[in-house]
């Protein structure tokens, strides 16, 4: 839409960023990637021996696959990307165990081997499409929706998560039933396969025990709307509420408790000097800052450690940001000096032929560019209706550049938020040497001309200028400002509930196309929100953890940004895959019946409960990995995905599928037929 302000033509500043949370936190996400794949890997070769070590080929294919096209495409290769391919390795085993546990069922009933695994990837099939399809709609609204706000990192993570979902349907459906149809014609496979059972099979009434269900999760998600609450806005991070943004220049050389600079060590230092001052004033939003390297190529090509830092917070206040960075970092960063200058004012400069007013500023009309000398009348036209300040006895003398970087840098204060947008333009005027001036003369006007139509905007105008230039020629700082408004937070937050809300509303569509009525996708969505607000509430509760006792067990004070809103999403993903396996027995089960019973739905639940708490157990165990070993950088990350992964398996099985009856049915259904002969008969379809 519409912007309330025009653009000037350049960039208010540009730089180059690293990769998204340092190489120290890239190594931690190879890792974790690296021990999540000999679990899964030394898991699945002991609980199903020959079939296990098919899975595992696959399971390296797909990686492989998904590494290649990132690298032909040149996709970018951010954390939450290395997060995607490790949450790829726990989820690709997802469509192999749904095929090895009908194997197992095939077998039971006394198949021949090559009759069971035909009927075991059959009969897997529709439940292995349909939930992988749904994650990948997931995955195409995060990368196009969320990509609209510049998140590279969301759409890495969308990129490699839906490149894994798809060569995983590839290896998973094509390639391991191709090896075992090599293996049968070799006759390196004549006897049923050994599977071992770690699950026994169960006959839970689980209709019978909703109401207990019910009231844990009720429990639960009032306890997390009142964490959330109780945080308030404290909760959100930058993408969503007010911010700062500070930029530090180390020292040339300069090291940090003796150690080279890295952004390992900068977050380290920052961190710990900010964990001391929310001790002191009790405010810890500085302690979950985020600290990303700006890479400069000339220090990079001559293989320097890079002396330029952002720091990323919610914290808008600059005096308490300022205290932090010094207590942290000293005397190594680099320090502006302050230049001590004069206005030349009431004076005719002969470079320009120019009558200066009798005050710093002097407006620039027509009659004044067009008897501009020396090449200056170009420069004064573009800035008709403006101001121009000269500047004399310069000390000590600094280049075109410096000053024009020292007005820009002004411009992102909070005190100057007003003037961040005029335009304007650095001249030397008197050369001191080595390219630097003892004069200038700095012309500037207003981005909107509307803005002087008045004698107090004119007035405003003048003032602000001149206060800006003075701070920005006698300002000592060792680092740069930028805040953060509110009402682009306010919108990206919007942006955010629209996909989880595009997500829902996907999931409906595909489910009723599927399933045949609507019902089937309201109840897989009632069961995410549920998730849903339990995850938000616990990412809410982490703060108040984190501020009673301190980082217990990795847990922080995690905030919800955008990466924590693909974490939700994938948990919305994960969670609805575990939820179609069901439905896709319940379908079957119900076969050609028109209605579904309480029955159904429990013999449902009880036959796909081993790979509903395999699959969960296997992406659990790579998740923690991640948690535990991937780095602060995706501990937020991996934490809501853990979090996700718990509730998620928990209310598929126990919240959606009696929801299936419709809410009336559910609340009165009966499932023992000795208890109510009848029972079938009353529960009728909605």
């Amino acid at each position: 839409g519409s912007l309330p302000a025009k653009l000037i033509e350049t960039p208010v500043a540009e730089s180059s960023f690293g990769p998204t949370f340092g190489e120290a936190n890239r190594d931690m996400g190879f890792r974790a990637g690296i021990i999540g794949l000999i679990a899964v890997a030394g898991f699945m070769c002991v609980y199903y021996r020959t079939a296990g070590i098919v899975a595992i080929i696959a399971l390296a294919l797909n990686i492989v696959l998904v590494l290649g096209v990132m690298s032909i495409s040149g996709t970018v290769f951010t954390l939450p990307g290395i997060a995607g391919i490790i949450l790829t390795i726990g989820m690709a085993v997802d469509a192999n165990v749904l095929i090895f546990e009908r194997l197992r069922e095939e077998q039971a009933k006394g198949l021949g081997v090559k009759q069971a695994i035909s009927n075991a990837y059959d009969r897997a099939f529709t439940a292995i499409f349909d939930a992988n399809a749904t994650t990948m709609l997931i995955c195409l609204i995060l990368y196009f929706v969320l990509g609209l706000v510049g998140m590279e990192e969301v759409r890495g993570f969308a990129v490699t998560l839906g490149l894994g979902v798809a060569f995983s349907m590839l290896t998973a459906l094509v390639i391991t039933r191709w090896i075992f149809q090599v293996m049968l014609q070799a006759k390196l496979i004549t006897k049923p396969m050994k599977l071992l059972r770690l699950i026994p099979k169960t006959n839970i009434n689980w209709i019978g025990k909703r109401y207990v269900f019910w009231t844990i999760s009720i429990v639960m998600m009032i306890a997390g709307i009142s964490a959330l609450i109780s945080q308030g806005s404290d909760v959100l991070g930058i993408e969503f509420s007010s911010g700062t943004q500070a930029t530090v220049k180390f020292r040339e050389g300069a090291t940090l408790d003796g150690e080279p600079l890295n952004d390992d060590i900068v977050r380290a230092t920052f961190a710990k000097a900010a964990t001391q001052i929310a001790k002191e004033t009790g405010n810890d939003k500085l302690t979950t800052a985020r600290v990303t390297t700006v890479i400069n190529e000339a220090e990079k090509s001559a293989g320097k450690p890079q002396t330029m830092y952002t720091i990323n917070t919610t914290e808008t206040d600059a005096k308490l940001l300022r205290k932090v960075a010094t207590d942290a970092f000293g005397k190594t960063l680099e320090r502006r000096l302050p230049c001590s200058f004069d206005f030349a004012t009431g004076q005719l400069i002969k470079e320009m032929n120019v009558q200066l007013s009798e005050n710093p500023v002097t407006w620039i009309t027509t009659d004044l560019w067009t008897r501009a000398a020396g090449g200056f009348g170009q420069d004064f036209e573009d800035f008709e209706g403006g101001v121009l300040f000269v500047t004399e006895n310069v000390s000590p003398a600094i280049s075109v550049e410096e000053l024009s970087k020292r007005i820009r840098d002004m411009r992102l204060q909070q005190d100057f938020n007003r003037q961040s947008v005029n335009p304007y333009r650095v001249l030397g005027l008197k050369p001191a040497g080595d390219d630097t001036f003892s004069s200038f003369v700095v012309l500037v006007r207003p981005a909107e001309s509307d803005s002087l139509k008045t004698d107090t905007g004119h007035r405003a105008f003048a003032s602000e200028e001149t206060r800006l230039l003075t701070a920005a020629m006698e300002t000592e700082d060792a680092m740069v400002l930028t805040s953060f408004d509110a009402s682009i937070a306010e919108q990206t937050a919007q942006l955010a509930i629209v996909v989880v809300v595009l997500s829902w509303l996907s999931i409906i569509a595909y489910l009723w196309l599927r399933f045949g009525s609507v019902q089937w996708g309201f109840a897989a969505v009632i069961c995410l929100i549920h998730d849903v607000i339990i995850v938000v509430g616990l990412v809410a509760l982490s703060g108040w953890v984190y501020g009673k006792f301190g980082a217990v067990a990795g847990v922080s004070a995690f905030k919800i940004d955008l990466p924590m809103v693909a974490a939700l999403l994938t948990v919305i993903g994960y969670s609805v895959n575990d939820t179609i396996v069901v439905f896709d027995r319940i379908r079957e089960n119900r076969g050609k019946l028109k209605v579904v019973t309480a029955q159904a739905i429990n013999d449902s639940i009880n036959q796909t409960l081993p790979r509903t708490l395999l699959t969960s157990m296997t992406t659990l165990v790579v998740v923690l990995v991640m948690y535990l070993w991937g780095g602060p950088g995706i501990r937020a990350f991996s934490y809501a995905l853990l979090m996700g992964i718990i509730f998620g398996t928990y209310s598929s099985v126990a919240i959606a599928s009696p929801l299936l009856l419709g809410f009336k049915q559910a609340v009165i259904a009966r499932v023992s037929k000795d208890e109510d002969p009848d029972h079938d008969a009353d529960l009728k379809g909605e």
